[in-house]
């Protein structure tokens, strides 16, 4: 063995068990053989050739060696999946062979356990030797009962097919010679009088074969052989209506170009119109001679009786007429074309296109039909028949029917779904608006029409899943205008706003406006109980929902009053307080108001007084939300409730709140501010002046604010003037005004004069700067364009002033206060009042003829009643408010001269 052999043999694949011994058995015998070998006689460079040559041949033969390994691995692969696939083969039929194996064994057990029961019977009755041949001929029988029976059932299918294909080729002959066009008018008549006589034929041998199936007890059997003649008869009826109908909408195609529109009116006398007219009456007459066996045949739009429903063939015609038929056939083909086919024109998105294409073909025609057909009608004997309304009524129907085919395929599709059924209460508004379906009394029509898009929303689950996609964008819509950053910023460019004189926040416009889109969704609705749905569910919910919103900032509000009461969280308590918080309860009580305006002014809506009359007069079975709803509006509006009445309660109770917190809020800064106000004193000395002779001097002029209420000031003109600029109208900015001047007032009336355990002085220099305070710092708000420099006072320049225009009729409001200022500023001697007062001539008493009269005695000594110094007060004092005896007695206790008098 050379040593190539040698290393092949090493190379080489094994194929048995003991190849790896062998190939080191091989390597070791090529080692040993280069070993022994005589390498001296060769030089290094031979034997370093010798060695790659010897290295070229190994490589050689391992490279053809590992294509070969790569061969044999993909050629055993694939043997491995051909053997899977027909392992995968072979396996059902190995079980099916399997289980048929089973079932033998387990017959060939019974048969055998049968046998052994047979003879063992066999033996026990000797007398029935004969029975193997028994049952042989008891198995005979049966197989010759089970042929039998066989046969009588094929006897059967033979009769079934002889009678069917009887009839078949009856109709066919008869459908054959229809088709056959007659050579003049009268040869057709004849001809249709004679398909007419055959199908009554047909019919009624239909109706004796029919009779057959009633046995003699009066039951009668039910086979499905009869209801195939009956259909065979159906379609052949409508085979004829429609070769009659054809013939005349060719005709109409041929002389006035039907249905194209027509511009001129028809001549009664042309030619044309006499074709047009005779295959008119050449109908008729076959129409009049198939209603003349109404027990055969009816073309009725009524269904018949129940007990002749199997016996007569009937088939609905628009109207009960055949030229009706004819007219509305192109028009049907045209729409079937364009929307019921593979064309552009068949969109689901698009249903507004065959809304329109029927409306445009309704428009177009009206004149015609009215006058030229329905003349036609009247001269070839239907005159009964209202053309146009059977005209328009087919057409609604081939939209309904269009609707109840594509609503399935669009109910995944809510945008789409919403469209449809938006578009389809237009079409019928568009419908009721034009009057086209407005029939006459002679009709005989009692059903009303409750329009197309009652055929889709009378389907439970369609109309769920319309209300319910419905339901969830108005959820969404609300969520994001109530989470929006400019939920409460106030919107002055909202037409109604502007109108109603009463600006709203960018919340409340928003929700007026998704309660109008609401009511646009549902106001065309043709039922009740959807209206109760959209009403109930959706729009009164949203209302509900805003204003839990706004009771909810209410509701932040008075807790952080009370963390303010408490002092617990204050920075909390902060958020708002001051100018902010103010402007949240503004916003917010902006928002009520505007929504409450809204809601009254929807009571006065004919929409929703006709709504809320129905749902009184028409009680809906088991609606418990419209009880409820009844229930709750009968509790809050009495007698003249009207649907809101209950969220107009709601939101007047809210309007309440947020009015008190603005009142709350504004008079508890300012009071805040006051207490170094209500801490100072008040008993300034008098410093006389060079006029002291009068005694009415007060020393030098008051002529600037205490420098205690400055603060206070600031944030009462601040408030005030805030308020001014954003509340409307002027009634509710008024009414708020009021209540923040009158709870100011009673503060300070309440701390400076009635308080019971205050021992406070007020002298009469401290009661003209009391009274300077409140002239030029309460009631003195708005800005005016003039200056004054001089010191008001109850005898000079006071009317004037507070009649000036701006002062937010704050004269009013701090009325009590202004007399409280006249009593204490009352001067010590006796003074002329100003030419304003009634009696001018008469000077006023001095101080101390002041308090004798109110203390009750009068300048000399007798007794004066309340009346007499209610009197004095109004006529010579000039008292504007109701302040009391009694009071008037603890003002001027503030004064120390009344304690010297």
């Amino acid at each position: 063995m050379t040593d190539n052999d040698a290393l092949l043999q090493l190379l080489n694949q094994p194929k048995h068990t003991h190849t790896q011994h062998s190939a080191r058995e091989a390597h070791q015998r090529i080692h040993n053989r280069l070993a022994t070998k005589d390498w001296d006689s060769l030089t290094d460079q031979e034997i370093l050739q010798r060695l790659r040559e010897q290295a070229q041949i190994a490589q050689t033969q391992f490279e053809g060696i590992d294509s070969q390994l790569s061969e044999s691995t993909r050629k055993v692969q694939q043997l491995a999946s051909q053997a899977h696939d027909e392992l995968h083969t072979l396996k059902p039929m190995c079980e099916g062979v399997h289980e048929e194996f089973i079932k033998y064994e387990d017959d060939y057990i019974d048969y055998y356990e049968s046998l052994m029961t047979t003879r063992l019977s066999a033996d026990k009755n000797p007398g029935t030797a004969l029975g193997d041949g028994g049952s042989k001929s008891s198995r005979l029988v049966d197989a010759m009962a089970e042929q039998l029976g066989w046969l009588q059932e094929l006897r059967k299918l033979k009769l079934w097919f002889t009678v069917l294909l009887g009839f078949r080729e009856r109709t066919h002959a008869l459908l054959q010679s229809a088709n056959q066009p007659a050579p003049h008018a009268s040869a057709a008549t004849h001809e249709l009088d004679a398909l007419a006589d055959q199908l009554f034929e047909l019919v009624q041998s239909y109706q004796e074969f029919r009779a057959l199936a009633y046995a003699p007890s009066g039951h009668r059997t039910h086979l499905h052989l009869y209801e195939y003649i009956h259909q065979i008869l159906r379609q052949s009826l409508h085979a004829l209506i429609d070769i009659v109908s054809a013939h005349v909408a060719q005709v109409l195609e041929d002389e006035i170009e039907w249905p194209q529109p027509s511009r001129a009116p028809l001549d009664l006398q042309s030619p044309s119109t006499a074709r047009i007219l005779s295959s008119f009456k050449t109908a008729v007459h076959f129409q009049n001679k198939l209603s003349s066996q109404p027990q055969l045949v009816s073309l009725a739009e009524k269904r018949p009786d129940e007990g002749e429903e199997h016996g007569v063939v009937w088939l609905p015609l628009a109207e009960g007429s055949v030229l009706l038929k004819a007219i509305l056939q192109p028009i049907v083909l045209r729409f079937r074309f364009h929307f019921d086919g593979q064309r552009p024109t068949n969109r689901l998105d698009k249903p507004e296109w065959y809304f329109n294409h029927v409306l445009d073909r309704l428009l177009e025609h009206q004149k015609f039909i009215q006058s030229d057909m329905q003349k036609l009608f009247d001269l070839s004997g239907q005159g009964y028949i209202q053309v146009f309304h059977g005209f328009t009524v087919h057409l609604i129907k081939l939209v309904e029917k269009k609707l109840k085919r594509s609503v399935p395929g669009i109910l995944d599709m809510k945008p789409i779904l919403a469209h449809t059924i938006e578009k389809a209460v237009a079409f019928d508004h568009a419908i009721y608006q034009m009057n086209y379906l407005s029939p006459p009394a002679a009709a005989g029509r009692s059903a009303q029409w409750l329009g197309t898009a009652d055929g889709i929303l009378s389907n439970p689950h369609w109309f769920t899943t319309w209300f319910e996609a419905e339901k969830r964008f108005v959820n969404d819509m609300c969520l994001e205008i109530i989470s929006s950053k400019d939920t409460w910023e106030l919107h002055w460019e909202d037409e109604r706003a502007s109108r109603m004189q009463v600006p709203g926040t960018n919340s409340a416009v928003q929700m007026q406006e998704v309660v109008e889109q609401i009511k646009s969704k549902y106001e065309g609705l043709p039922r009740l109980s959807y209206q109760v749905e959209f009403l109930i569910k959706m729009q009164l919910e949203v209302l509900e929902q805003y204003s839990q919103r706004i009771a909810g900032v209410l509701d932040g509000f008075e807790r952080s009053r009370l963390i303010h009461v408490v002092a617990v969280d204050l920075a909390r308590a902060k958020v708002n307080a001051g100018i902010k918080g103010l402007e949240r309860l503004v916003k917010v009580y902006m928002s009520a108001n505007c929504i409450l305006v809204a809601l009254k002014s929807w009571d006065d809506d004919l929409f929703y007084a006709e709504l809320y009359d129905k749902l009184k007069r028409e009680k809906l079975a088991h609606n418990a939300d419209v009880e409820a709803l009844l229930k709750s509006i009968e509790e809050t509006g009495g007698m003249d409730g009207t649907l809101f009445s209950p969220l107009v309660a709601r939101f007047e109770e809210l309007s309440r709140r947020a009015e008190a917190g603005i009142v709350r809020q504004v008079v508890q800064e300012v009071t805040t501010e006051l207490k170094p106000y209500f801490a100072k004193r008040w008993d300034l000395a008098d410093e006389e002046t060079s006029e002291g002779e009068g005694g009415g001097g007060s020393g030098r002029e008051i002529d600037e604010l205490s420098t205690e209420i400055v603060a206070a000031m600031s944030v009462w003109k601040s408030r005030m003037g805030y308020l001014a600029g954003t509340v409307g109208p002027v009634v509710k900015l008024h009414k708020l005004g009021k209540q923040i001047g009158k709870e100011v007032e009673r503060k300070l009336l309440e701390q400076m004069v009635f308080h019971p355990f205050s021992i406070r002085a007020v002298t009469l220099r401290g009661a003209l700067q009391f009274e300077f305070d409140v002239v030029f710092g309460w009631l003195n708000v708005l800005p005016t364009t003039t200056t004054t420099t001089t010191t008001p006072s109850y005898v000079e320049g006071m009317d004037d002033y507070l009649a000036r225009p701006g002062s937010w009729r704050l004269a009013k409001y701090f009325s009590k206060l202004m007399d409280c200022c006249k009593l204490l500023a009352y001067p010590h001697s006796s003074v002329i009042p100003s030419s304003s007062s009634s009696n001018a001539a008469s000077p006023l008493p001095p101080f101390d003829h002041l308090v004798k009269l109110t203390f009750g005695d009068s300048v000399d000594g007798n007794q004066d009643d309340d009346g007499r110094w209610t009197s004095f007060a109004k006529e010579r004092l000039g008292f504007s408010s109701s302040l009391s005896r009694a009071e008037c007695q603890l003002v001027l206790k503030r004064r120390p001269e009344c304690w010297r008098s």
